[in-house]
């Protein structure tokens, strides 16, 4: 399980929030890393110590043993996820994370005298993880990481790192590399049962899972050229126009005129229309007279009847006639064509 902070470090995910990511490192046929699974996350709250980060890990840490009785939950964390709160650890969950350079180790408490007294829970102080490098005997180990077999030179010291896991005993493991001398990397573990191949390659593989591309990313210039590459003998131009000269230096750009376009807002409710400026135009007649057909057989002969009170009802003041129903329309003329 890999515990994970958003938030943090060059690329920050937001601002504001901090969260911690709980994720199960598996391994996958197809692929030669080890991929991890997120399955839990919690909100930091800043200033707390309910919320803190490392609280936060160790409750998700208890809830994921809690629903997988009998198995051990190694969590493997950076050197953020390291303090007090790990006091007390429950035996089936183990921690790997790293060393800090001012960790204040002590040698395992001596065996009890048999005098009165309370025993002693811790033995005495261990010098500076750089000063215990150059006094430790480190042996080759051959451990797969990254992808890679190589050959590696570590040493295993057990002691106790009681501000952190109490009396717990843990186990600090010195990495070299490349330098002939000191150390490069300082990992502690509370698995007393694991090996130094185990413990480099479980640091190892939740860095693998979790590591990014290392390919550099492409400047501007490298992503878009600054000129078209050149086009081989006998191939026909993009562009069949000359190419326009460059304007000398100090030229102020081009003045860009926005187009402007004619907007009619439409007319309010009851707004009688505007007369068209269009002078109208009359087809010719048969008789080739230029003046305008005649359209008095489609006039009205007569304009609607006003309703008297009297009629309005049949049946109040006089008989209603059904013949009185007076429809105004258009009446032909006789003799009209």
């Amino acid at each position: 399980m890999v515990p994970r902070r958003l938030g943090g470090g060059p690329d920050k995910a937001g601002y504001g929030n901090n969260r911690v990511i709980a994720a199960v490192v598996v391994r996958l046929p197809i692929l030669s890393r080890p991929v991890a699974i997120p399955v839990l996350a919690k909100l930091v709250i800043k200033g707390t110590s309910s919320a803190s980060r490392l609280w936060l890990a160790r409750r998700m840490a208890e809830a994921i043993a809690a629903v997988l009785p009998g198995r051990d939950i190694h969590v493997v964390a950076d050197a953020a996820y390291a303090g007090k709160e790990l006091t007390g650890l429950p035996a089936a969950i183990t921690w790997t994370t790293r060393l800090r350079k001012d960790a204040a180790l002590y040698d395992l408490p001596p065996a009890r005298t048999g005098r009165r007294g309370r025993p002693r829970a811790k033995g005495d102080k261990l010098p500076s993880p750089a000063s215990l490098a150059a006094t430790t005997a480190f042996v080759p180990v051959t451990v797969t990481r990254y992808g890679k077999t190589a050959t590696v030179h570590a040493a295993a010291v057990t002691c106790l790192w009681y501000g952190v896991f109490g009396p717990r005993p843990v186990q600090v493991v010195l990495i070299r590399g490349t330098s002939a001398t000191g150390y490069d990397v300082a990992l502690v573990n509370t698995d007393p049962g694991a090996g130094l191949t185990q413990v480099i390659e479980r640091y190892a593989a939740s860095g693998a899972s979790r590591s990014r591309s290392r390919t550099p990313a492409r400047s501007s210039a490298q992503a878009r050229p600054a000129t078209a590459p050149p086009s081989p003998p006998g191939a026909p131009s993009r562009s069949s126009s000359p190419a326009r000269p460059s304007p000398p230096p100090g030229t102020p750009p081009p003045r860009i005129t926005p187009p402007t376009s004619k907007i009619t807002a439409p007319a309010l409710p009851g707004t009688p229309p505007r007369p068209s400026h269009r002078p109208p135009t009359w087809p010719p007649s048969s008789a080739g007279s230029s003046s305008p057909q005649d359209f008095g057989h489609l006039s009205l002969t007569s304009q609607p009847s006003k309703k008297s009170t009297s009629s309005a009802w049949p049946g109040k003041n006089s008989r209603h006639n059904r013949e009185s129903r007076a429809s105004s329309g258009f009446k032909r003329i006789p003799g009209a064509h």
